[in-house]
């Protein structure tokens, strides 16, 4: 690929970004294969197309009218070539290799004066960071980010910082803030025609946030949209990541049997060999579904096998204890009382790991055990702690009415 070539490398880095085939940024003016002439180089980019492309991706005409007038600078097809190489290895291969990915673009990004390129780098971080449960690190960062006048560009753009900053907030227990970011995400990737694909992760967002709030009918109206949009998602990651937050939002409105078909969903499309971790989250997962539903116990053990081995890789101690959690509450469905105590104290020392509900349920569940064995004044201080933890849960997250 030659330097001459810069329009067409960085259209379809941008193109990449958006989510888009070929076929899709075309239409209805321009063919799939006109869009890959130009994207090869074949073509030289018209007033036509650069409008064209500009309002398809969301982006200002002077922007992609840039990328024109830098076709022929040395470096350009390289800064553009890292940028698409980053985005794929970040939704279709390993978190690993994004780290990478994201190193080399920083570095070049600083060496070349490339604003674009530090954007790309920067949001990937943040991502990365979120993955590797440091999410605390990553809100001001990402609000930041936010209100950079480059994102300020492009309204997909924004959508995704948007996305990254309410995935943040809900992980660090902030879910008014998270449903108010993922809302305003949507909303610009509303502005492009494949709005459900391009934004699917602020869709994801959404649900999950007004899901933890108990705000059920908002979340409902949105799940169609989620539905669709993990069925056109642009990589495997997102549309499990789709498939899991309706499979949770199905139980939490009374519906296991569609619950257990999305998480059978959301398992077959996160890929093992690029996520691992990810896929054994959502193995276990779909264990506790099962429990908290009292439906299929039969395949938890199977699940729970799957989660371990994936885990047993994992150097995140959060992992181990998640997966201490729900093997304890199986063992309580199945009256091994005795293992499901075990289990249960020994999550408990690291109970500061665990989200206030899953703290909660482990409370509840080895007050539960520990009555079963006899001891009973021990089971009330669980039973009444997992009781005062709901009742704190419930105030601190109770959306608007």
């Amino acid at each position: 690929m030659s330097d001459e070539n810069g329009f067409g490398v960085a259209l379809r880095a941008a193109r990449v970004a958006a989510g888009l085939s070929q076929s899709e940024l075309g239409e209805p003016e321009f063919s799939r294969s006109y869009i890959s002439l130009v994207e090869s180089g074949h073509r030289a980019p018209s007033r036509e197309i650069v409008e064209h492309v500009a309002g398809r991706l969301g982006l200002s005409v002077e922007h992609v009218r840039a990328w024109a007038l830098a076709s022929g600078k040395r470096g350009d097809a390289r800064a553009a070539v890292l940028q698409t190489e980053a985005l794929s290895v970040l939704t279709t291969h390993t978190f690993e290799g994004a780290i990478k990915a994201a190193s080399d673009l920083r570095d070049f990004a600083l060496e070349a004066d490339r604003l674009d390129l530090w954007w790309t780098a920067a949001l990937m971080d943040l991502t990365l960071r979120i993955e590797n449960d440091f999410a605390d690190q990553v809100v001001e960062q990402a609000r930041a980010l936010v209100d950079h006048w480059f994102t300020q560009q492009s309204t997909i753009l924004q959508g995704r910082v948007r996305t990254v900053l309410s995935v943040a907030l809900r992980v660090t227990g902030d879910l008014e803030g998270s449903v108010t970011e993922a809302r305003a995400a949507v909303m610009a990737f509303r502005t492009t025609p494949t709005w459900r694909s391009t934004g699917v992760a602020a869709l994801t967002a959404l649900v999950s946030a007004l899901g933890q709030q108990h705000r059920y009918s908002d979340a409902i109206s949105w799940a169609p949209d989620l539905a669709r949009g993990a069925a056109d998602a642009p990589n495997r990651l997102e549309a499990g990541n789709a498939y899991w937050a309706l499979a949770n939002l199905a139980l939490s409105t009374g519906d296991p049997q569609a619950g257990l078909s999305y998480y059978d969903q959301a398992i077959a499309a996160i890929d093992p060999d690029g996520h691992l971790r990810r896929w054994g989250r959502v193995h276990r997962a779909a264990a506790d579904f099962r429990l908290k539903a009292d439906v299929d116990l039969d395949a938890v053990p199977g699940l729970l096998a799957k989660a371990a081995t994936a885990f047993s890789l994992s150097s995140a101690r959060s992992d181990q204890v998640e997966l201490d959690l729900v093997q304890g509450k199986y063992a309580c469905a199945t009256a091994d009382w005795a293992e499901g105590r075990t289990r249960l104290q020994r999550v408990l020392e690291d109970g500061h790991l665990l989200a206030a509900s899953d703290l909660a349920d482990a409370h509840h569940h080895l007050g539960t055990a520990l009555g079963e064995l006899g001891d009973h004044r021990r089971a009330a201080e669980h039973l009444q702690e997992s009781v005062r933890l709901l009742l704190t849960l419930t105030s601190t997250n109770a959306g608007p009415a």
